[in-house]
């Protein structure tokens, strides 16, 4: 992390009266039991291009013509 932010971040935290600081505290701990979740975006690379041109024109009309309609009386 760069030294300026950690800076900031001591400084603002400093600012707060302890119940709050026990609470920045408790935020930052949870914050790195957090784990990514999902797949990266580059291990799907692998699929570009597999689906035909035509097949894709097909989805594409299909959803400019039936998704994008708004049917007032639907409710």
């Amino acid at each position: 992390m760069a030294a300026p932010l950690v800076s900031e971040i001591l400084e603002q935290v400093k600012a707060l009266p302890d119940n709050l600081q026990h609470q920045v505290l408790s935020f930052a701990r949870a914050l790195r039991t957090i784990t990514q979740q999902g797949i990266p975006g580059k291990l799907y690379l692998q699929f570009a291009g597999s689906i035909p041109t035509e097949d894709v024109e097909e989805i594409r009309r299909a959803i400019e013509t039936d998704c994008e309609q708004v049917d007032p009386n639907e409710w």
